[in-house]
């Protein structure tokens, strides 16, 4: 088959042809151009958010002090400000709801991921074992972690021990998802 049997017969319909594959050429490399624009702008602030989480997590403990407290110090009836704990009385160090922190020092392994609720949870051993291989490079690394998902993590490390925190990358993945999602739907009505 010849390509000029492919193209519309007058030249008026062959304009409007190569117009329409123009716009939708256009409408893709701007909706690919905006999706990367995103994706770049919500990492870089996903990294920065994990540098100020990691930056908590190890103000006490580059002092001395445990970035975790033993578990007998954890969320105790008389919990709040003051108690000398330096919580901020909801268990989360000022940590948001998901923030992963890993604590290895000479007190041993200890794990937090504060819930909304205020809780906190240890994380498995699966989960520590993988945050163990993140390097204290300090640059972020992406990592899925048994049984929560895909975090970016940062560590940091010094004569006391090593410490990781991260946090999820579900909210930026939704955004994309999104984003993507409307980019088709207005593709497909236009």
């Amino acid at each position: 088959m010849r390509a000029d049997r492919l193209l519309p017969p007058s030249l008026s319909a062959r304009l409007v042809a190569t117009t329409i594959a123009l716009v939708a050429l256009v409408a893709v490399l701007v909706s690919t151009a905006t999706t990367l624009a995103l994706k770049s702008t919500l990492d870089t602030r996903l990294d920065t958010q994990v540098n100020d989480a990691l930056a908590r997590a190890t103000g006490p403990w580059r002092v001395g002090l445990p970035a975790l407290p033993p578990q007998s110090r954890i969320d105790g009836p008389t919990d709040g400000p003051g108690d000398g704990d330096h919580e901020h009385g909801d268990g989360r160090f000022g940590q948001a709801a998901g923030t992963i922190t890993a604590v290895w020092d000479a007190n041993g392994t200890r794990s937090e991921m504060p819930t909304t609720s205020g809780q906190r949870r240890a994380l498995s051993t699966h989960a520590l074992a993988v945050l163990d291989r993140v390097p204290a490079d300090n640059r972020a690394h992406s990592v899925d972690l048994p049984g929560l998902g895909p975090y970016r993590v940062k560590a940091a490390e010094s004569s006391l021990g090593k410490v990781v925190t991260g946090l999820p990358t579900l909210d930026t993945r939704r955004t994309l998802a999104s984003l993507v999602g409307w980019e088709v739907l207005l593709a497909l009505a236009g």
